[in-house]
């Protein structure tokens, strides 16, 4: 449910950076405007998430992104988490993501059952099971 999505993302961005760099690539590719994303420890160890977008000056907390956006940042660092699940169950990963990311989305699914996952998907898109 996203829940651990920030803490996750904190982890891999101290633990594995090369990994954290690919998940933000692909979100940048995919995000008109996003710019960069970091992960902030505060004193009471909450993690913090930023987004930057090029047309801002400052960054802003997850509240004023849209839920595909957030959505799509918590599928990719759950697929490319090497200490996360082997077994992914995914109820429609078409909501709230535009039509046009569904093919890139179904290849990040497609890679992790490569590097040894399964994704098991409810879906009303038949773009998506085309995909």
């Amino acid at each position: 449910d996203g829940r651990r999505a920030a803490a996750t993302a904190h982890r891999l961005w101290e633990r594995h950076p090369a990994i954290f760099a690919r998940v933000l690539d692909r979100l940048k590719r995919w995000i008109p405007g996003l710019d960069d994303l970091t992960t902030t420890l505060t004193e009471d160890r909450r993690v913090l998430l930023r987004f930057r977008d090029r047309a801002y000056r400052d960054p802003f907390d997850p509240s004023c992104v849209s839920d595909g956006t957030l959505k799509l940042f918590a599928l990719l660092v759950l697929l490319h988490d090497p200490d996360g699940p082997k077994v992914l169950l995914v109820e429609e990963p078409e909501n709230y993501l535009h039509p046009e990311l569904l093919m890139g989305l179904a290849e990040e699914f497609r890679g992790f059952a490569e590097r040894g996952g399964q994704v098991v998907c409810t879906t009303h898109s038949p773009d998506f099971v085309n995909a």
